[in-house]
């Protein structure tokens, strides 16, 4: 295979006659199934060892296609074939032999889903049928065979039962601090709602922030879909014109500073960061919610009886105002963190200077980071700092450098009307 790969790149096709350019085009077709079949089992091997998240990626495609010409879809697409072909062992030996080319391994791969015993059972067979025909008869063959074997397992008959008769959603505290969500709904209303919880789960999987191998089952998925859907549609005003928070955080000022308790009563009750209800938080949590939002400082005195006294009220604009979060889109257009491909939509505004440092806002010491790598920064030990030029530097936990960054990741510096703070240069 090589060799032929070598000879077919090295010849000029204009200057070949008519039977060998034909016979060279078809070659070259099978060939790249056979590597499409070899990209699938690399990704796959290099996911199993995790060795994107050691430069700091999500996933396997997001990482390859920071450093290669490759798109990050088709290498998502391979890598999710390359980790099912090792339950397919027909499927994967006529791919790389290359009687089945990508699509229709890709259509055989999804039609195993949910009947994955059926599958099994008739697997050389389909895979013989399927090799003979074009990839419009191919599709609908197995289109046909998967209506069958769903109807085999009993997964395309049969009625929900009825809905109540109104719409309930049921929300309320559980062990530990925790919260259980309960739901009735009627069939088009939970259709809808399970759709659009797909669509946001998809839009995960295309923008890099979620991956097939982290871990997480159905049930986890949703629920951060639904924190994103009600994250997007929340609307901040009351019926009165106030402000709705989305979270009550109290933190102590001296454990914010990162002063240490001068006793084991201080620790405590003063050295403390919870929610409202008295949950409590890790500090790179609280620091990860600060870093967009609307704060409303309530200044008190925590008494070592529990008692505490509030001595008055500030409010401070810790996240960008509307002009500031236009341009942060125009200038980041998406999470800046090298490699990742996130849109605007699904991204954080971080301080790369800690706010609690300057106490303030600016344009040039704010970037916009992902879930998943907003995480990484405040929670995973990454070190993201970004240089009056524009450029984004990441260092890893470990202290060295973020290796294979693209060359001149840049994100434009916006002009600056003042002198930095001295906050910014020590920073």
């Amino acid at each position: 295979m090589r060799a032929l790969a070598a000879e077919l790149l090295a010849a000029a096709p204009a200057e070949l006659p008519d039977h060998d350019l034909i016979a060279g085009l078809l070659a070259l077709a099978e060939l790249s199934g056979q590597v499409d079949d070899a990209l699938a089992r690399y990704s796959a091997a290099v996911d199993d060892r995790s060795l994107q998240r050691t430069h700091g990626a999500l996933t396997v495609a997001s990482w390859l296609a920071a450093r290669s010409e490759l798109d990050r879809a088709r290498v998502g697409s391979l890598h999710r074939i390359g980790r099912a072909l090792r339950a397919c062992p027909a499927v994967a030996e006529a791919f790389r032999d290359g009687r089945l080319g990508t699509t229709k391994v890709t259509l055989l791969v999804e039609a195993r889903r949910d009947v994955e015993a059926l599958f099994a059972e008739h697997e050389p067979v389909l895979v013989d049928e399927v090799a003979k025909l074009t990839i419009p008869q191919a599709r609908q063959a197995i289109h046909h065979w998967r209506r069958i074997a769903l109807a085999t397992v009993g997964l395309d008959d049969g009625t929900e039962p009825d809905a109540e008769p109104d719409d309930s959603l049921h929300l309320s505290r559980s062990y530990r601090g925790r919260w259980a969500l309960k739901g009735s709904f009627a069939p088009e209303t939970g259709q809808r709602l399970a759709n659009a919880l797909d669509a946001v789960i998809d839009a995960q999987f295309r923008n890099g922030t979620a991956h097939q191998q982290d871990g997480k089952v159905r049930s986890q998925r949703r629920a951060t879909a639904l924190m994103d859907l009600v994250a997007r549609g929340a609307q901040p005003g009351t019926v009165h014109g106030a402000q709705r928070p989305s979270v009550h955080l109290n933190w102590d000022a001296a454990d914010l500073l990162g002063r240490p308790a001068a006793d084991a009563a201080a620790a405590m009750r003063k050295h403390r960061c919870h929610l409202d209800d008295d949950t409590t938080i890790p500090r790179a949590t609280a620091e990860r919610l600060l870093c967009d939002a609307d704060i409303t400082d309530v200044l008190v005195h925590f008494g070592l009886n529990g008692h505490v006294d509030v001595l008055g009220v500030t409010h401070t604009n810790r996240h960008p105002t509307a002009k500031e979060r236009k341009a942060l889109r125009q200038r980041d257009r998406g999470c800046v963190f090298p490699g990742c491909q996130a849109p605007v939509g699904w991204t954080d505004a971080h301080h790369t200077v800690p706010y609690e440092l300057g106490k303030v806002t600016r344009l040039d010491e704010i970037v916009l980071l992902c879930r998943f790598h907003h995480h990484a920064v405040h929670e995973g030990g990454f070190v993201l700092t970004r240089l009056p030029t524009g450029e984004i530097h990441v260092t890893q936990p470990d202290g060295t450098p973020l290796p294979g960054a693209p060359p001149g990741h840049k994100v434009p510096a916006p002009p600056v009307s003042h002198p930095p703070s001295r906050f910014a240069r020590a920073a």
